[in-house]
This record gives structure tokens, C-alpha cells and sequence, in this order.
């Protein structure tokens, strides 16, 4: 039989890897005929109807045959539902290969449906969203959260009339809110990146390993045991987070060690939050100061709080005007101390000349404090969750677009605002090849 000279696509709809269920769909004209000669009834007669309102269990392929369900929507459109072992795929893909079918990556596909642009890019981003926390938020979107909150803002200043001021300066409002969701947004599919920093033999391997839950770090008491950068990618609270172990800081003229410096200056400055680690069993030493002064914005962690003695005699930690974040429960505290104003104290040994900055205390051996930490973390990652069904732009496509309605729309630019609206509910959109 002559085949049409367009081109019939083989998709494949399911992930990579073994799973319970393949699914591939064939689209194009006379897609029926190029399968027809691949399947047979499960008696192994031909098969003459194909319905398109239920499925058939049909054996594809010569023997020994792969038994499948198929699904025909017409002509032009079947779906082919087979184990999900990466040979059975295989084989289904180079049959049909040997009758003409060229193999589209679904992403491509799915740029050339007839669908809501913001709706295409939740589904991409869905397939390579990290947790059930952000595969959540894409699904609200998905379902039109973001197009809806757009389209409510494009009615308002289209039907604003004498009281455009009025309005713009409204849609100009729920635009600041809606962009400060962007950084929450773009990590739905990347994780937020935490990078330990600090003097040797702080315990910074201890600590990724103990907030993963496993060893991923290699932990000796030698100095400069960690030289390169290790990362390892986890979730807290549900969001997806990469922690970065890196070389502690210290003077050295092994070139290997400086190389492994150089890089953790490097991933430092990129990091979403850095963890600014410092021992507690050690007096704080201006090596400390200076990792604290270099990130201001860091989070102090002060460690080992497991290795400090019951003091026959205290000293007070400093007096901060709020509470160090998750004091360690293992440390002495004073007991005539106000209800949210606590102040650890030490042995009065432990004590350097000055007083050690507010941070948290914790032991990555016990695991005092880690639930302590976690909670620091995602507070200074994600100040504010997103609550349910709330609109979050989650692409740079989108992001830019709302930038520039935002500023249009400070400029008083309707037209320039409006513009900005319409490219993100239209697109166009650009996919990965």
C-alpha cells in the first residue's frame, strides 16, 4: 500500500526508564494504516474494525508479539499503551519506524498543539517538577491560575474608561504581587541553592549529611579533606533544595587545595542562601568574623553543640534583643530568662574576647537543632508560601513579560501593558529540541 507522503510522528508520552505502562501515540494522515500491519487479534486473526469509542487488547508485531492495548481516535490518531520496560518500547519504536514513522520528542509535539500557552509550558515543567510540593503549584497553574489572575487584570484596564487611573494603578498593585512570586516560581523545577561556608574542620560535611540523611560528604578530622565542591539534592519542607559542601577557607600551598578554595568563593556568591558554619567547641575566631562579615545576608550556624560541658559556672552568650534561631536543647539556658528572649550560655572557656553572633545551634550528630534549621531555611528561602490555588509566574518567558506590563503600566503605557498581557496568553513559546 502507498503511503501518504506526510509524515506520520511516533511519540512517546511516558518518561524515560522502566515503568508499569508505555504509552506512545502515532499522529498523522493514514497513522491506522501504518499500524495495521503490526497488530492482530489476541486468536491471531486480522483485525478489520477498529472502533474509536473503546479500546481493543490487540499482539503487536511477529511473534514472540507484545500484547497491547490500542486506542484509536480516527484515522489519524492512535495510541498504543504497552509494558513499560525500555525493550518492549524499543521494539514497538522500530517496528513502526520500518513503515515510515519518524519519532518526535513530545516536547516538540506539544509546541504544535492547539492549546493555552501557559497550560503547554505547566506541562513541560510539571514533567521535571522535584517535589509533589511545586508539582502542586504547577498544577494551579495548569488549571489556569495564572491565565485566570491575567485575564482578570487585561478585563479591568480594557474596561476602565474615565477611571483608567484608577485602574491602572490597581492592575500596577496586583502586578508587585504577583511578580514577587518569580523566585518561587522559577524554582518549581530547579532547586534553591544552599552553600556551606567556613573554616576547616567546622563540620560542614557533617552537617549536609546529617540534613540529607545519609553520608554524601566525606567527614575525617584532617583539614582539607574536602576539596572540590559536593552537591547533593534534597527536600525541606517540600521544597527542592541543593545543598553545596565546600573546602573550608584557610591559607594554603597545596595548588589543589587553593583550586577547591577558588571554587567554593565562586559557588558562594551564586548561592540562593549561604550557611555561614562555625564550631561551637572552638573559641570565634576572626576567620569566623570574616566569613560573617563576607555574607551578610548568610545564615549563621553554629555547630557541635553536643561537645559543650555542663558548666560548674556560666556566662551569658551575649544578649540579643530576640533569641539565637533553634537554640541547641542540649545547652545550658538561664532559667530566669523571658518567655521568648532566651540567651544560651557556655562555659565561660568557650568564650572568646567579644561575644559570638545570635545564629542556630545545633549537633549534626545528635540532630538537636536540625528541625530548627530546616525551618531558618526556608524562611529566608521562601519567606512567604504561595497558598493554594494562588497565581505564580513560573517561566522567564512569563517573568519578562509581566516586567515590562509592569513598567508600561508605571509609564502609564496601556498599550505597551496590554501587549505584554497578550504575549504571555498567546505566546509565542520556545521548546527545547
Amino acid at each position: 500500500m502507498r503511503h501518504s507522503e506526510e509524515p506520520v510522528y511516533l511519540i512517546l508520552l511516558t518518561p524515560p526508564g522502566r515503568g508499569a505502562i508505555a504509552s506512545l501515540r502515532l499522529e498523522g494522515p493514514g497513522a491506522l494504516e501504518r499500524i495495521r500491519p503490526w497488530i492482530h487479534k489476541c486468536s491471531g486473526q486480522p483485525i478489520d474494525n477498529f472502533p474509536t469509542d473503546r479500546p481493543l487488547v490487540v499482539r503487536f508485531g511477529p511473534e514472540p508479539a507484545e500484547e497491547v492495548v490500542l486506542r484509536c481516535f480516527g484515522p489519524e490518531v492512535v495510541e498504543i499503551h504497552c509494558h513499560g520496560g525500555q525493550a518492549a518500547v524499543d521494539r514497538i519504536q522500530s517496528l513502526l519506524g520500518q513503515s515510515g514513522c519518524q519519532v518526535l520528542d513530545w516536547k516538540r509535539w506539544l509546541s504544535g498543539q492547539p492549546a493555552d500557552p501557559i497550560a503547554k509550558e505547566a506541562l513541560l515543567c510539571l514533567a521535571d517538577a522535584l517535589t509533589e510540593r511545586t508539582a502542586g503549584i504547577l498544577l494551579d497553574q495548569l488549571h489556569g491560575a495564572l491565565r485566570g489572575e491575567i485575564q482578570r487584570m487585561v478585563e479591568a484596564l480594557q474596561a476602565a474608561g474615565g477611571a483608567q487611573a484608577e485602574q491602572i494603578r490597581s492592575a500596577e498593585e496586583q502586578l508587585s504581587i504577583l511578580l514577587e512570586w518569580a523566585a518561587v516560581g522559577r524554582h518549581l523545577t530547579a532547586p534553591w541553592q544552599v552553600v556551606l561556608v567556613g573554616r576547616p574542620n567546622v563540620g560542614k560535611s557533617s552537617l549536609l549529611n546529617a540534613l540529607l540523611g545519609y553520608s554524601r560528604a566525606i567527614v575525617h578530622p584532617q583539614p582539607g579533606t574536602t576539596r572540590d565542591v559536593v552537591t547533593a539534592t534534597t527536600a525541606l519542607d517540600g521544597w527542592p533544595v541543593q545543598l553545596v559542601d565546600t573546602a573550608g577557607w584557610r591559607s594554603s600551598t597545596d595548588p589543589l587545595e587553593q583550586a577547591g578554595i577558588r571554587l567554593a568563593h565562586q559557588q558562594a556568591q551564586g548561592a540562593d542562601l549561604v550557611l555561614v558554619v562555625s564550631d561551637l567547641s572552638q573559641p570565634w575566631t576572626e576567620t569566623d568574623a570574616a566569613f560573617f562579615r563576607e555574607f551578610p545576608a548568610g545564615l549563621l550556624v553554629h555547630t557541635k553543640c553536643d561537645l559543650l560541658p555542663s558548666p560548674v559556672r556560666t556566662e551569658p552568650l551575649g544578649s540579643p534583643a530576640k533569641p539565637p534561631e533553634g537554640v541547641c536543647p542540649s545547652s545550658p539556658v538561664s532559667a530566669a530568662a523571658p518567655t521568648g528572649a532566651v540567651a544560651p550560655r557556655v562555659a565561660k572557656n568557650f568564650l572568646p574576647e567579644g561575644d559570638r553572633p545570635p545564629g542556630v545551634w545545633l549537633s549534626a550528630l545528635t540532630g538537636q537543632g536540625l528541625p530548627e534549621l530546616i525551618q531558618a531555611i526556608i524562611r529566608r528561602l521562601i519567606p512567604q508560601p504561595p497558598p493554594p490555588g494562588a497565581a505564580i509566574p513560573f517561566t522567564d518567558r512569563q517573568i519578562q513579560a509581566l516586567q515590562i506590563a509592569h513598567l508600561a503600566l508605571k509609564e502609564k503605557d496601556l498599550g505597551k501593558a496590554l501587549n505584554a498581557f497578550q504575549s504571555i496568553l498567546s505566546g509565542p513559546l520556545r521548546f527545547a529540541q
